[in-house]
């Protein structure tokens, strides 16, 4: 996993949510942590009493998975990637988004597709 996601994640894993909820009255609670360089950014919704409802994380820019490159690599040969975001989301618990979004370029032409962190294809346009 790139650093930048293992940051983050470690921050979240790290955070006593018990020490900002004193003194709110909300049904529920954002923590948000930031990159310093805006490279990536994850949210997290608890509920009154502490308990993590969804979390929501976007990356850009991320070292990827040797999974996701050799399948990049074998299904668009002689295409480069220029751009690639990571997103995750979770909601009481249940995974619901685990995607790299990548933008490829060969010859002056653009592909954007979505990779899950297997190596799969799920969609190009």
């Amino acid at each position: 996993m790139d650093p930048k996601v293992t940051k983050l994640e470690n921050s979240l894993i790290g955070y006593e949510i018990e020490k900002d909820l004193d003194g709110y009255n909300t049904d529920t609670f954002r923590v948000t942590f930031k990159l310093t360089n805006g490279d990536g950014n994850l949210c997290a919704i608890y509920t009154k009493n502490g308990n993590l409802v969804s979390v929501n994380e976007n990356y850009k820019n991320l070292v990827l998975p040797n999974s996701v490159h050799n399948a990049v690599s074998k299904e668009y040969p002689s295409w480069q990637i220029a751009d690639n975001k990571y997103n995750y989301a979770q909601e009481n618990g249940e995974i619901t988004t685990k995607e790299y979004r990548l933008t490829l370029i060969k010859d002056n032409k653009l592909l954007k597709i979505i990779v899950n962190p297997v190596g799969e294809i799920l969609a190009s346009r």
